[in-house]
């Protein structure tokens, strides 16, 4: 598989991760860093790269971070509103469709929050609670 991957990635930019890395980690008052980490530094460069190419090409939209940012923003903002940390399934999913996004966004962010431990789902899933 040489050559599968056409990515290259400069001692600076490794290290920025590393420290992203880590920064996640003690965020979560953890002393060793995960693959979750990882991953969400590697999300985090992504997204402050995009910010910068959007600011510098003038393009305002909305849309730049995907739907995931989008929906945990929505989650959040329900939470907020009723001034809990857990909310019911079936009233989030009304919010979030209600705003344009679909059950699958829903559901991706989710997931996908989960494994970042930002926001943990009962076992029969009615309930939803932002972590922290």
């Amino acid at each position: 598989a040489r050559g599968a991957r056409k990515g290259f990635c400069t001692p600076r930019a490794l290290l920025s991760i590393l420290r992203f890395a880590q920064a996640v980690a003690r965020l979560k008052l953890r002393d060793e860093v995960t693959h979750a980490d990882v991953a969400e530094a590697v999300r985090l460069r992504e997204m402050s790269k995009m910010a910068a190419t959007k600011k510098d090409s003038g393009d305002r939209r909305g849309d730049d971070e995907g739907p995931m940012s989008g929906v945990f923003t929505l989650i959040k903002a329900f939470s907020n509103s009723r001034s809990t940390s857990t909310v019911d399934m079936e009233e989030l999913k009304n919010y979030v469709t209600m705003r344009n996004y679909t059950e699958q966004d829903l559901e991706d962010t989710l997931e996908a929050y989960q494994q970042l431990d930002v926001l943990q789902v009962n076992q029969n899933r009615s309930q939803v609670t932002i972590v922290g």
